[in-house]
Order: structure tokens, then sequence, then C-alpha cells
């Protein structure tokens, strides 16, 4: 299907070269699939919405031609749902001048406690290490009270006996992948809603 001043395809029935991989190696597999094509950027959307993920792939004022080896994000269904999102779109911008870039909004839900979520990540991969953007925001749909916090701040909680709280103790903001993201996210929003559960509704 085509719009105005872009491209998307429907060609992908879901993932067909899924693979974890930090975000910097991500961007790396898919640059090298879009030189290859001569194309510049690429858009890919995970949408939950009534116990469905859907999955679209998107060129912004490019056409591709000829076959496109990519690589995405594992993202299941069922996990997303067990977690407690009712609602999840995840956006994964990728683009040849070293950016990549990821969205993530939604609703999440635990022990009657709704939460609007979102999320922004941009990592400058042409600078090297460099992340620009690192904003996670919370809002209690009950009282519009909302938080703030980072990915860099969630990774560095740590139990009393020193490990890890919502992280694997190798995971840092640079080097999780999308995946370990949202299971990161995951952890500390169930966390986070036992802390409101004892808001009056």
């Amino acid at each position: 299907m085509t719009s105005a001043g872009s491209s998307e395809s429907d060609n992908y029935k879901g993932p067909e070269r899924r693979k974890e991989l930090p975000t910097m190696e991500l961007w790396q597999e898919n640059i090298k699939s879009l030189n290859s094509n001569n194309l510049t950027n690429l858009q890919m959307r995970y949408a939950l919405s009534g116990g469905d993920l859907t999955f679209l792939v998107r060129f912004e004022n490019e056409v591709p031609v000829g076959k496109l080896d990519l690589v995405f994000p594992e993202m299941e269904h069922s996990n997303l749902i067990e977690d407690g999102w009712q609602k999840f779109v995840l956006t994964i911008f990728i683009n040849d001048e070293g950016e990549l870039k990821i969205e993530m909004r939604g609703r999440y839900e635990r022990d009657e406690v709704p939460l609007d979520i979102k999320l922004e990540f941009t990592r400058d991969i042409g600078m090297g290490v460099g992340i620009n953007i690192d904003r996670i925001q919370m809002t209690d749909t009950r009282s519009g009270e909302s938080g703030e916090t980072s990915l860099v701040e969630i990774i560095a909680e740590r139990l009393k006996d020193g490990e890890r709280r919502y992280a694997r103790m190798n995971d840092e903001v640079t080097n999780v992948s999308v995946e370990g993201m949202v299971a990161i996210l995951s952890r500390f929003l169930k966390q986070f809603s036992v802390s409101r559960r004892v808001l009056q509704k």
C-alpha cells in the first residue's frame, strides 16, 4: 500500500528475521539492507489492540525495489498481554545518518491501577554510543498524577543484596535490546502499580 510522501509494505505477515539484538547491532543490520537497496530510512511499528498484534514497515519518501533482508525485534503479543499491557504501540525509526529512535506508548494495568505510558529513546550511533533522549513518563489515569524516570535509572536500581531489581546483571542502556527494554519496563511498571494501588479510585 502507498500514501503521499511514503511507502508502506504489507508484504510482511509477521517479522521474517526476528532476532534479539542490542540497539547498535539492530541499526547496523538494517542499515546494511537499506544501503543495498539504495534506501536511507526505515520505520517499523508494532501495535497491540484488542488482543491482536499488528506489524507494519514503512519507508519515508522512498519506494523499495528488490529484496530486503531486514531484522526485526521479537515481540510476542501473549507476553505483552500477560505482562499487563492493554494497548501497546512500539515504533522504531532507523536512518543512515546514524540515528535510532524508539517510541513506545500504551496503557498498562495491574492490580486495578491503569497507567498511560510514554517512552522516548534516541541513540546517535553515528557519533558512537551517545544516548540523546532517555525518558519514560507514567500517568495514573485515576488521578492524573504523573511521574518520570528513564531506562538508565531503572536499570541501575538494585536490591539489598546488590542484584539488579529489574534488569539482568550485564544489562546497560548502551547494550540492551528493544525486547530487553520492554521487559525491563514491564517489570518496573508491575512494581510501580503495587505502590500505587492504595490510591483511592
